[in-house]
């Protein structure tokens, strides 16, 4: 289901970060823990889900990412390559997902359970540095009982 489609059950308090510099994140998120934990271990790797959008005239990139609670954060591409920048067209939304194009935290420092919130800073070529906070996943019961 795409950024958008997801009820707030299933994406408690997503972050949204939108200032006057251009790129807006919407419903952005971790991924939830996998199934039947309710937390994810230490040394896990974690991907970034929700919506990137530059409203800005022209083209920028996130160029590198970070996080307090992770080892490292890598941005990697729609084949799951690490790559050196994520473009971020002007007008053209960017979803992101663990299938690929996200930002993956990369062995986490500690346990991190659903609905922790984290801080991820994202750094553009030509916005800056983009402070949020994001939610690890709360499983919807609802879903789970499928």
């Amino acid at each position: 289901m795409d950024a958008e489609g997801e009820s707030a059950a299933t994406t408690p308090d997503v972050a949204e970060y939108d200032d006057d510099r251009g790129v807006l994140l919407r419903g952005g998120y971790l991924a939830e823990p996998p199934a039947g934990a309710r937390a994810w271990p230490e040394g896990s790797d974690v991907a970034l889900q929700g919506r990137l959008l530059n409203e800005a005239a022209t083209d920028d990139a996130i160029l590198s990412a970070s996080s307090p609670v992770a080892a490292s954060v890598v941005l990697l591409d729609a084949d799951g390559q690490v790559v050196e920048a994520l473009p971020l067209p002007a007008g053209q939304p960017v979803d992101l997902s663990p299938a690929g194009p996200t930002v993956l935290l990369r062995g986490i420092t500690g346990p991190l359970t659903e609905g922790a919130s984290v801080r991820l800073d994202l750094v553009t070529r030509e916005s800056g540095t983009l402070p949020t906070s994001v939610q690890v996943l709360i499983e919807d019961p609802a879903v789970a009982l499928r």
